[in-house]
């Protein structure tokens, strides 16, 4: 495919999405994500990103997309993208402020057939999240929030991954022995008074500890303290992991007997 017919299909992708024809998604995205390609469990690319414009297009109904001068690179084009929307719906369980936001940064498009593969960099992307109430600022982060706010999977990884898909080796999977809890408290934080914003379970022993930006940080210690370095969220509506280890943030398929 030549560089002018990539430039027509990604442009035909923008005005998609401007027009509210979340279809094309599924019409002009390849399934992978730019060459990572989806592993058992995973959603593929059209679906993905569909769910994630669906949510965040219901958010900011006035949302607008614009494409910048394209350039080459990586085998195909890439350019400045912004994304802009006045937040008065609700995203992800966090209501809307009515206010303007946007995202900004690069996109990277190769073409396969009809078809194209996204990858997106230096994209604001917390700080928007953080500016429209869906993540907390820092200060506050140590809070339990307001609202329940449960992020999908994909955007979670792309924070963790610098918005890479692809996770880091982690050579711990082999630990894990239990993968539910029986109790839905921090008890060291119940025992000290303390409140929490998130609770992990260490996917070793099954111990329970407030998340890594609470106070008392009790997961973490409980990791230096037994050297048992994975753990998942149980959160309501999240089954992701983490290792201390390996610095690693893995996908809920890595549990066992979990349905993604």
């Amino acid at each position: 495919m030549s560089n002018t017919d990539l430039q027509s299909l990604l442009t035909e992708l923008v005005a998609a999405c401007n027009q509210g024809d979340l279809a094309a998604f599924d019409r002009l995205l390849l399934p992978d994500y730019f060459g990572y390609a989806p592993q058992a469990g995973e959603p593929a690319a059209p679906r993905a990103f569909g769910d994630i414009g669906r949510a965040v297009r219901g958010a900011c109904p006035d949302l607008r997309v614009t494409l910048g001068p394209l350039s080459l690179a990586d085998n195909g084009l890439s350019g400045p993208m912004t994304v802009e929307g006045t937040f008065t719906g609700s995203l992800w369980g966090a209501p809307g402020d009515g206010a303007p936001h946007s995202l900004s940064g690069t996109v990277v498009a190769r073409a396969e057939g009809e078809r194209l593969a996204l990858r997106w960099e230096q994209m604001n992307f917390v700080a928007t999240l953080r500016g429209m109430g869906v993540m907390p600022q820092p200060e506050k982060a140590h809070l339990r929030p307001a609202h329940s706010v449960t992020m999908p999977e994909i955007v979670l990884r792309l924070i963790h991954n610098g918005m890479k898909l692809q996770e880091k080796p982690c050579s711990h999977l082999d630990r894990i022995r239990v993968t539910e809890p029986d109790h839905l408290v921090c008890e060291d934080c119940v025992a000290s008074g303390d409140d929490w914003p998130a609770l992990r379970m260490c996917l070793e022993c099954g111990y329970v500890g407030c998340c890594d930006v609470a106070v008392n940080k009790h997961m973490k210690k409980h990791c230096a303290a037994t050297g048992h370095v994975i753990f998942r969220s149980i959160q309501p509506g999240e089954a992701w992991l983490w290792c201390y280890a390996d610095s690693a943030f893995l996908a809920s398929r890595h549990l066992p007997g979990h349905a993604a």
